[in-house]
């Protein structure tokens, strides 16, 4: 976690500075800078993991100024999420990391899922050898990145995008829910895009096509 913290971590943007790479772009997006942010945070497949993981987390690339700034919302001594919250989060990093090298050294796409399987049983090891696994309650005031239903009367739309690479293919979601969180329509559909940002534009341009089938509802 030091060097993450550090930015001393051997992305392709960090080697590219070095002259150590012929390019600085993401090996598995291959449409934005491989930074630490967007490796341990941004990517495509990283952001599946976060949402994936018991966190639940939706990575907002608006509020990441930098990896160490977001860590320590999470860290401080202030925080009121759990040691076992850190525990995991810390180990996640760790295992997003080193899936990404593994990844890189045999040209293969990384696993999501093989992350957060390895993540889970490394952090309830890590507890059971200390004796002792500490409350998993988990605070909504930091984790304020989880959905949440808007106020009565209101609809409130999600959209998101995604790109494979290894597959070339993208696709797009939307869901407008109610403030009850009752699902009132969604779409979703193939789309042609060669990249996890364009494939987010045109979730965006689609979100506000259906925005338009509401009529007078109050959105969000």
């Amino acid at each position: 976690m030091w060097k993450a913290l550090s930015g001393v971590l051997a992305t392709r943007e960090a080697l590219f500075s070095r002259k150590c790479a012929a390019d600085l772009l993401c090996p598995f997006c291959k449409s934005r800078s491989e930074s630490i942010e967007h490796m341990l945070l941004l990517c495509d497949w990283s952001r599946k993991i976060w949402y994936g993981s018991p966190l639940t987390l939706i990575i907002n690339p608006m509020h990441i100024s930098s990896f160490a700034n977001w860590y320590d919302l999470f860290v401080a001594d202030d925080s009121p999420i759990t040691d076992y919250d850190k525990s995991y989060i810390a180990c996640l990093c760790w295992n997003i990391w080193k899936t990404r090298s593994v990844s890189v050294f045999n040209a293969a796409a990384p696993n999501p899922s093989q992350v957060l399987i390895s993540t889970a049983a490394a952090v309830n090891e890590f507890w059971k050898i200390n004796h002792s696994l500490p409350n998993i309650t988990r605070s909504s005031e930091i984790f304020n990145s989880v959905w949440k239903p808007p106020d009565s009367g209101i609809v409130k739309i999600n959209c998101d995008g995604a790109f494979s690479e290894a597959k070339k293919m993208a696709a797009i979601g939307i869901i407008a829910c109610d403030s009850s969180g009752s699902f009132l329509k969604g779409w979703r559909k193939v789309v042609d895009a060669d990249s996890g940002f364009l494939s987010e534009l045109l979730a965006c341009k689609k979100e506000v096509q259906l925005a338009s089938e509401f009529n007078e509802a109050r959105l969000l």
